[in-house]
């Protein structure tokens, strides 16, 4: 046997095992290897992160740009109502999302796929909701303005409504000043129908009787003045009972000689009773 020792082999990197004398070249090796190897694996593992950085920064300015855009381009209702659409859709899906995970457990080997689909249904959930307190902004302010206004309205309809009970008060004491201003109206009518009459009966008799001819037949007075006197009338009953009342009157003789009457009574339609008669009239009447 030989009395020379054997040393174990062991490979580059490898730490040095418990009992084993190393070389000194060896453990100085493995000491300068073992951090290089570290740090290429530290590269790797950042790089990926590197990379997604940048394009989450992206994003988010991309969408904050979106949205300042809308908010000044967009009218108010249209843009809080998209706003609060899309908030609900965030949280809708969501909260469909994690009830789907919650059914549908992750499989061996993909749970690291699975919980960042997750974390992405959670950060929605957790951006809808914020987007729906960013809008109580909007929406608090809102109803405080409409409740102000409903107040407004109210005020006015009532204030309308003591003006209607006003206007509806006058128009009352109107309709009494029109009563009594109709029953004043009746009453001077009927003065001036009795002044009329006493003015009537003032006039001379040949006056009042030429008038009451030319109201039943303007032609009988010139038919007069040539020759003839004699004339078959139809004459309504209201104009012939003023004919008969000035013939009854004291000197009418002197004017009228005779009048015939028809005993049939005629009733036309828009004049109404007529009365038919021969009235022969004197020459003076014409004179």
């Amino acid at each position: 046997m030989s009395s020379s020792r054997r040393w174990p082999r062991q490979t580059p990197g490898e730490p040095p095992s418990f009992g084993a004398i190393q070389p000194v070249g060896r453990i100085a090796e493995w000491s300068t290897t073992v951090p290089e190897r570290q740090q290429v694996i530290f590269q790797k593992e950042t790089n990926p992160v590197k990379i997604k950085i940048p394009k989450a920064i992206w994003a988010i300015i991309v969408t904050i740009s979106i949205t300042v855009f809308c908010f000044f381009a967009l009218p108010s209702f249209w843009f809080w109502t998209c706003w609060e659409i899309l908030a609900a859709g965030m949280v809708a899906v969501g909260c469909g999302g994690e009830w789907y995970l919650f059914l549908n457990p992750a499989k061996e080997g993909q749970e690291r796929a699975h919980r960042r689909r997750e974390l992405q249904f959670i950060t929605g959930i957790a951006l809808g909701v914020a987007m729906e307190f960013l809008a109580l902004a909007h929406v608090i302010p809102e109803a405080v303005r409409l409740e102000n206004k409903v107040e407004e309205t109210r005020n006015q309809a009532s204030l309308t409504e003591s003006k209607n009970l006003a206007l509806r008060t006058n128009v009352a004491s109107l309709e009494k000043g029109v009563i009594e201003l109709a029953h004043l109206y009746d009453l001077s009518t009927n003065a001036l129908a009795e002044a009329n009459a006493r003015l009537l009966a003032i006039r001379p008799l040949k006056e009042r009787l030429v008038d009451c001819v030319n109201d039943i037949d303007s032609g009988i007075i010139p038919a007069l003045k040539g020759g003839k006197t004699t004339f078959q009338l139809s004459v309504p009953m209201y104009k012939f009972n003023r004919l008969v009342a000035i013939a009854g009157e004291r000197g009418s003789s002197q004017y009228i000689k005779s009048v015939v009457l028809d005993p049939a009574l005629v009733l036309e339609g828009g004049v109404g009773q007529v009365q038919r008669a021969t009235i022969e009239f004197k020459p003076e009447l014409a004179k």
